[in-house]
């Protein structure tokens, strides 16, 4: 990630639809937790458009439509293993959550 140079400036990315969908409570339309690759993705759209990743740091990237440039998502890489290191706040809240509504959110947790 460090040698690659993005095509796209974080300047020209669309916020726009994600904040539409944040400000109407919508929840992601895919949500996947990868335990082999550790890594999690949330969309909110449906899967299947055409979309980038535009990485914000060593475990964080937006995901972009092709097209328009807006963030519909986030693919963090690491998650287990970085990313909840550097985030304790996402850990506690992931703890204080059910298993019901980690399921209810289609994220898998496992037993």
């Amino acid at each position: 990630m460090a040698d690659i140079m993005p095509l796209v400036k974080t300047e020209e990315l669309q916020w726009a639809k994600l904040k539409q969908i944040w400000d109407q409570h919508l929840d992601p339309k895919y949500i996947n937790l990868d335990e082999e690759l550790d890594e999690l993705v949330l969309l909110y759209v449906e899967p299947g458009i055409q979309t980038f990743v535009h990485y914000v740091d060593s475990d964080v990237a937006l995901i972009c439509t092709a097209e328009e440039l807006d963030v519909v998502g986030f693919q963090i890489e690491g998650f287990r293993r970085s990313f909840l290191q550097k985030h304790r706040d996402v850990t506690r809240a992931l703890e204080s959550a059910t298993r019901q509504e980690l399921a209810q959110a289609h994220v898998h947790v496992p037993t």
